[in-house]
């Protein structure tokens, strides 16, 4: 015999780590269509690392992948050009999962 709570527990479970995998998997699939540039002059973005890792926490965890990082060769900055593609900010939290706390 199992409780509920035992059933209940276990799903939850099974569902976040398939939830983070997948979500892992599908944030690093969405590459750039460009290199990017940069936001202040236009120059093309020089490329200083391809494995820059990055975590943030969403609502199936924390989720942790690699993405390049590039540099503004006239020295205005940088980005990973795939944090762009994928809307993500400064911050530790996934947009659905700032939503959900915001209310």
């Amino acid at each position: 015999m199992t409780t509920l709570e035992a059933i209940e527990t276990g799903t939850q479970t099974l569902m976040q780590n398939i939830g983070r995998r997948i979500t892992e998997v599908l944030m690093g699939a969405q590459v750039p269509e460009a290199v990017g540039v940069c936001r202040e002059c236009e120059s093309p973005l020089r490329q200083v690392d391809l494995h820059r890792s990055r975590s943030i926490t969403g609502i199936f965890g924390d989720y942790d992948w690699s993405r390049p990082y590039m540099v503004c060769p006239k020295g205005h900055g940088s980005e990973a050009p795939q944090d762009r593609v994928l809307k993500r900010g400064a911050g530790q939290v996934s947009p659905k999962l700032a939503a959900i706390l915001a209310r």
